[in-house]
């Protein structure tokens, strides 16, 4: 063996030797979580729902915001209630539609 083989043997040895003599482990450091890409994926998941409801709330604001209740409702702050009325020519419209999925034998009786 040269004598330049028989020196980085020894340093290997020393080295070896101090590292577990130090505990002091020569592995690479772990990387941040914000570099390993399965934290990104496992987010991307809600945050891409996050970002269609957003979509939709604003859709339905911009679109829907001012179109009045045509089907007798009344609005009161947030809660939409059906009036006396209304309910009243709902139950006729109801019994209308019954008689027709009958046929007309149905509404003569």
């Amino acid at each position: 063996m040269s004598r330049a083989a028989q020196q980085h043997s020894g340093l290997t040895q020393q080295a070896r030797s101090k590292q577990a003599f130090t505990g002091v482990d020569r592995t690479p450091a772990p990387r941040p979580w914000y570099k390993e890409p399965w934290p990104w994926i496992i987010m991307a998941g809600p945050a891409l729902a996050i970002v269609a409801c957003a979509i939709t709330i604003v859709l339905a604001v911009q679109n829907f915001s001012d179109v009045a209740i045509t089907d007798g409702g009344v609005k009161r702050g947030l809660v939409v209630e059906r009036t006396d009325a209304t309910k009243a020519v709902g139950a006729e419209s109801e019994q209308k539609a019954a008689s027709q999925q009958q046929g007309p034998d149905a509404a003569a009786r």
